[in-house]
């Protein structure tokens, strides 16, 4: 795989009690986008949602996985652990297939939570 971008560097994100959008990345130049996320808030995670749109005029979608931790079409490289509940100071990294996506935006809830959240955007070579 041969590095593209890393979107500005690391980024610490306030989570809200409700589901949300939290943060996007284009992607139609990419082939996998790498997510590395850590609470350093004071409440874990009580949700995390994938979106993602085809085209710029295209709806998003919810392409949350099922499972984390097994491969799928949408995840790349999958999680030790599901994300969606994130405890206090618990990381998790994953990595998404964004071949045929647009655009990802990531949705989270969890009221007291923070994330520090790192993204690499990678194409895969021939």
């Amino acid at each position: 795989m041969h590095y593209i971008d890393d979107f500005k560097g690391p980024q610490r994100l306030s989570v809200a009690a409700e589901l949300g959008p939290l943060i996007k990345f284009e992607v139609g130049n990419l082939d996998v986008l790498m997510l590395d996320i850590q609470n350093d808030g004071v409440s874990p995670l009580t949700g995390l949602k994938i979106f993602g749109r085809s085209s710029v005029r295209a709806p998003m979608r919810d392409l949350t996985p099922t499972a984390w931790t097994a491969a799928s079409a949408l995840l790349w490289q999958p999680a030790f652990a599901s994300p969606v509940t994130l405890a206090v100071a618990a990381d998790v990294r994953f990595g998404l297939n964004v071949t045929a996506l647009y655009e990802v935006e990531i949705r989270a809830s969890g009221a007291g939570a923070v994330l520090l959240l790192s993204a690499g955007g990678y194409k895969v070579r021939p």
